[in-house]
């Protein structure tokens, strides 16, 4: 019996161990099933996620790049609002399907496509001082102090510098510039102050993510932030979305031509710029000969040559003003002899519209006839007996001296005297010291006498001036009879100002005067002959034509005092396109029009202030694409002018973010934003003169060189998912998703390459 119930038991066990080992088996093999099914579904996910990944990427090359925006297909070809793929809360995207050979749906796919230049790079943003001056570079963009407080911003800013907190090597210049940053009037390092001593040592421009120098550790991914102290989990979730590291800007404009550097360019690569932006022949040129002379410090004006002559660019020197050139005659009976007599004295008016002195001792002034030094004591000898003779009642006074002395004379450069002075914005006056009589005898030609004199009164120099222009002259029939006398003088030439070293200065042709008026201008810049008015003189005093309002650019109610503000010559390279609506036009009292009318936005997308326009430029903001938050982190952007960029974009060209002023729609919303600085009764650029163009143009000047409407580098999130419709309602429960596979991926299309890749 023991036998047998120990052979039961023993079959028991067996029974038990194959029970066992089946359940097991059948446990495996289901879970190997599951583990396949899932796997394989994982991959289906995965799969499907990469047709995404693909889709966006062909989206992204064959999308048109002369603007990158909203509207773009990369963008709105996947927008929606079914699910949340990017984990910022909200759903923005849709989902694409997939179907089985019966049309059951297998699967599907969302794709969000984020552009990198709408978001703030970690690696070139943010000057630890947190200040910003004049919006040179990009170091002058906020790190999101918006976000993380300034104080963390700072540590973000200075964590990537190293252990001794300063770009590259401390103390040493690392990129070999101290000397040129410290005499460039820029504010190479934005910390509100130029070219002062050490600018250009531990800026930070010495920090080169490709590059490293000394200690320096650049941010790999905008996830290193997190290794910052102080830079919690909490404050990198606020920060996510709005930090990279990949964001570049090429140097090109839209049709993909490489900008020029406007502080390298020479006249003629800035001649053919503006001739193929659209300006006339003449107007190109004087555009760039006055934006060479605008930047360099040399104060000899550029000379281009055109078909209609030469055109000469604006330095900081004095102008011709007023001239004087035809005097009224009076007439005296001397006996058998008439005696016509000049009234007053000619003059020439200087005039330096600059907030500094201007040395012109040495200048000269030629195409007019003075009495040379060597002629003068014998010719004023000479007249004085002729004169004497003809107060005597000869018969036949004697002009032969005169006669002779006339032959002496020739067309003569009048040399203003040594430490002769135009002091700020003021005048300086050239009178006359000789006074020409005419007598005409009984008999014989009529003879010129030179009699000296001062006039008019109050001048600072008096020159022995006899003919400035004879153009005028010929409705008086006695004068007619002296021309004769002055042939030689009177051709139809240009007034011609030099400074002490021989340059010409300016080169004017003026038009024809009377008796009773000088010639003046308006704008003192002007050459062109149409640029001078007749009217009563004014010598020494402002000219009754002074209207600078006439370009729009001051009110005739401040214009008087803000005129200034239209004049300016920086002598330095340009820290930021902005400064190029400082640059004459060539036309009465007009700069380089951006703001009001919108004339001259043509250039900004052509030019550019890097020096090297060949390399791109990191971190620049596409302002079609980011956020109101990032905005922000440009200078002088406040939330107002944020709200405006975000709701009149998609914007064509960086110019337009000066808005389109007048609109009645988002743009001029926009305008009124963009120009508050010049419009709010205050000086804010420290000018002494409130609400200038200037000030209206402050925030684009700022923010011209940190913005773009382009971008190489999108972030690309996929998820694809693997479903049943169980239920057959057309929907897609969570309860119904098999299998979910994210792809992040980060491609270049400038390089047509994947940067990074990630899947989860």
């Amino acid at each position: 019996m023991r036998r047998k119930g120990a052979s039961v038991v023993f079959v028991l066990a067996i029974l038990l161990l194959l029970f066992i080992f089946t359940g097991m088996l059948l446990f495996m093999f289901a879970f190997w099933e599951k583990t396949s099914q899932k796997y394989l579904a994982g991959r289906m996910a995965a799969g499907y996620a990469r047709s995404g990944v693909q889709r966006a990427i062909w989206e992204i090359d064959h999308d048109d790049r002369s603007v990158d925006s909203f509207d773009d297909a990369w963008r709105t070809a996947f927008s929606g609002e079914e699910c949340d793929i990017d984990g910022d809360g909200q759903k923005d995207a849709r989902w694409f399907p997939v179907t089985d050979r019966r049309g059951n749906l297998v699967g599907r796919w969302a794709v969000s496509v984020v552009d990198e230049s709408g978001k703030v790079n970690l690696n070139a943003s943010g000057n630890a001082g947190g200040t910003c001056h004049e919006g040179h570079t990009t170091w002058e963009i906020g790190l999101l102090p918006s976000v993380w407080g300034e104080s963390a911003a700072r540590s973000v800013a200075t964590w990537r510098y190293g252990a001794d907190g300063q770009p590259g090597i401390a103390t040493r210049d690392d990129n070999g510039n101290a000397a040129v940053c410290a005499a460039n009037r820029i504010d190479d390092d934005g910390d509100g102050l130029t070219d002062e001593p050490g600018e250009g040592i531990d800026e930070p421009q010495e920090f080169v993510a490709s590059h490293p120098r000394g200690d320096d550790r650049p941010y790999l991914s905008p996830e290193d932030a997190k290794l910052v102290p102080g830079i919690g989990p909490s404050l990198w979730q606020k920060a996510r979305r709005l930090a990279t590291v990949w964001s570049y800007d090429l140097n090109a404009d839209r049709h993909r031509r490489q900008r020029l550097s406007v502080n390298a360019a020479t006249v003629e690569d800035l001649r053919a710029l503006c001739a193929s932006a659209g300006y006339s022949e003449t107007e190109a040129a004087r555009i760039a000969a006055s934006l060479v002379d605008f930047r360099d410090a040399d104060n000899v004006p550029t000379v281009v040559e055109t078909t209609s002559g030469r055109v000469f660019g604006i330095e900081r020197t004095p102008f011709f003003n007023e001239i004087e050139g035809n005097l009224p005659f009076r007439i005296i009976p001397e006996g058998e002899a008439t005696t016509v007599a000049e009234v007053g004295g000619h003059f020439i008016e200087l005039f330096n519209p600059y907030d500094e002195p201007i040395d012109i001792g040495g200048w000269r002034i030629s195409g007019l006839l003075t009495i040379p030094a060597e002629s003068a004591a014998n010719l004023i000898s000479a007249s004085a007996a002729f004169l004497k003779d003809l107060a005597d009642r000869k018969k036949e006074p004697d002009a032969s001296a005169i006669t002779e002395a006339l032959k002496t004379l020739s067309p003569t450069t009048l040399v203003l005297p040594a430490g002769a002075v135009i002091p700020p914005r003021s005048h300086y006056t050239i009178g006359d010291s000789i006074k020409v009589t005419i007598t005409f005898l009984a008999q014989g030609a009529p003879v010129p006498a030179f009699v000296p004199m001062r006039g008019p009164a109050g001048c600072d120099w008096y020159a022995p001036i006899l003919l400035i222009s004879a153009r005028g002259l010929d409705g008086f029939a006695l004068y007619q009879k002296l021309i004769p006398l002055f042939l030689p003088f009177l051709a139809d030439r240009p007034l011609v100002l030099s400074d002490a070293a021989g340059n010409i200065i300016e080169e004017t042709y003026y038009p024809a005067d009377t008796s009773l008026t000088s010639i003046q201008k308006n704008d003192p810049r002007m050459m062109d002959r149409d640029a001078w008015f007749q009217m009563a003189p004014t010598p020494g005093a402002r000219n009754l034509t002074f209207a600078p309002w006439a370009g729009g650019e001051v009110s005739p109610l401040s214009g008087l005092l803000t005129w200034p503000s239209c004049v300016t010559v920086k002598n330095a390279p340009l820290a930021t396109l902005g400064e190029l609506s400082r640059v004459f036009r060539g036309q009465q009292w007009r700069t380089l029009d951006f703001w009001q009318r919108g004339t001259d936005r043509r250039l900004v997308d052509r030019l550019t202030v890097v020096e090297e326009p060949s390399e791109p430029t990191p971190g620049r903001l596409n302002v079609n694409t980011a956020t109101e938050t990032a905005l922000t982190c440009l200078p002088l952007v406040d939330r107002a002018v944020a709200a405006a960029l975000v709701a009149a974009r998609p914007f064509g060209d960086i110019s337009d973010v000066l808005g389109v002023a007048g609109d009645p729609g988002a743009r001029g919303a926009l305008s009124a934003e963009m120009a508050k600085w010049g419009t709010n009764g205050k000086d804010d650029d420290g000018d002494g003169m409130p609400d200038t163009e200037q000030e209206k143009e402050m925030v684009f000047s700022r923010i011209v060189n940190l913005l773009t409407v382009r971008s190489p580098v999108y972030e690309i999130i996929a998820t694809g998912q693997v479903v049943r419709d169980r239920n057959g309602d057309g929907t897609i429960d969570d309860s119904e998703v098999i299998a979910e596979k994210r792809l992040r991926y980060l491609y270049d299309r400038e390089q047509k390459r994947v940067l990074s890749a990630h899947r989860r």
